[in-house]
């Protein structure tokens, strides 16, 4: 199941504000269970109240009816799924005696809610009632196809029954609790943790080039082309040899430093070294091997190669 990475500022009903991650917990039913659909969402936000401090997790109650917004242009169902659907990351389906309204390729908008879930990879729980009603209230075309979906779903996982609101409240939130204390969610990045960021590497060449725009008068590396061939110029030194190849690697060398953000674009042929070009031209200097040889009563030592930080 994926979790996002990003971290928000939350504040849970009264108290501190706090750093958590978020899952967006989607309500997919027919009209039929409304009651349901609000225990949902009261369970959601019971366990924030109790839990998302300490495990420093949010669950997000994501609803149709709060989260979709007007727009034309396509089927509804096609564009709930864009707004509520795309980006959900458990949803939590509920059935009555009904299956709901088709859609272009599914039995149901719920349905297709909960397949498309569970095929991209992630967690949908299902909830089917066994709650008297008054069999005048039902829809027999309804039921009929409620109920071979239901076969669907016991044939393809596990899915549970309820017979009250009491105890449809109460399997939920134990549900919701066992489903939590799974190492995915235990285990997730915390917040304050820095995250070191790795400098890019960089080819003999691209150094080569770094230095020198780092030791030119002016921190620029002069980059043209002309009746003569292809240039890349910096503290006096052109670095092309007069072939193609020649021209292709340094090419090549001067747009890896601008891509890595230690060059910038002055104008269509000279290049400024940025203030990241200079600091690394600084610390890719301190690690340089130096040969040094060394010599003891007449004797000379084979040149050893000392990195210049050793030595500073």
């Amino acid at each position: 199941m994926r979790v996002k990475a990003e971290w928000y500022a939350c504040c849970i009903t009264v108290g501190m504000a706090f750093q958590a991650n978020v899952l967006k917990v989607l309500i997919a039913s027919p009209g039929d269970v409304a009651t349901e659909r609000d225990i949902v969402t009261e369970e959601l936000n019971r366990w924030n109240n109790a839990n998302a401090s300490f495990c420093e997790l949010v669950l997000h109650p994501v609803r149709w009816e709060t989260h979709g917004s007007p727009r034309l242009g396509g089927h509804p169902q096609a564009i709930l799924n864009e707004q509520v659907l795309s980006d959900a990351d458990i949803v939590v389906g509920i059935f009555g005696t009904r299956i709901g309204t088709a859609t272009p390729e599914y039995i149901s908008g719920s349905v297709e809610e909960i397949k498309r879930h569970v095929a991209a990879g992630k967690l949908a729980i299902v909830y089917f009632s066994r709650k008297p009603v008054d069999p005048t209230t039902i829809d027999s075309a309804q039921w009929a196809a409620l109920n071979i979906f239901k076969e669907e779903c016991r044939k393809g996982g596990l899915c549970f029954d309820y017979d009250s609101l009491d105890n449809f409240r109460r399997d939920f939130y134990q549900h919701l609790s066992i489903e939590l204390n799974k190492p995915k969610y235990l285990w997730m990045a915390k917040p304050g943790v820095l995250v070191e960021i790795k400098a890019p590497d960089l080819t003999p060449n691209e150094k080569r080039l770094l230095f020198a725009a780092a030791d030119d008068q002016n921190g620029q590396v002069l980059i043209s082309s002309d009746m003569g061939g292809y240039h890349v110029q910096a503290s006096g030194e052109d670095f092309v040899e007069n072939t193609a190849r020649s021209a292709a690697v340094w090419r090549r060398a001067g747009e890896r430093l601008e891509t890595v953000g230690y060059l910038e674009r002055l104008n269509e042929s000279v290049y400024n070294l940025t203030e990241e070009g200079f600091i690394r031209a600084d610390e890719e200097a301190t690690t340089i091997p130096l040969e040094i040889s060394v010599a003891f009563g007449g004797m000379t030592l084979p040149p050893q190669n000392v990195s210049l930080s050793k030595l500073l």
